[in-house]
C-alpha cells in the first residue's frame, strides 16, 4: 500500500516537472 502511494507521488512529481519544462521552453521561445 505504501509502495503504491510512493509510486503515485513520484509519477505526480514527474508530471509537474514535465509541465514546468514545457512552460520554460515556451517562455524561451
Amino acid at each position: 500500500m505504501w509502495l503504491m502511494k510512493k509510486l503515485h507521488l513520484i509519477s505526480l512529481s514527474i508530471l509537474c516537472f514535465r509541465i514546468y519544462n514545457i512552460n520554460g521552453y515556451d517562455n524561451i521561445n
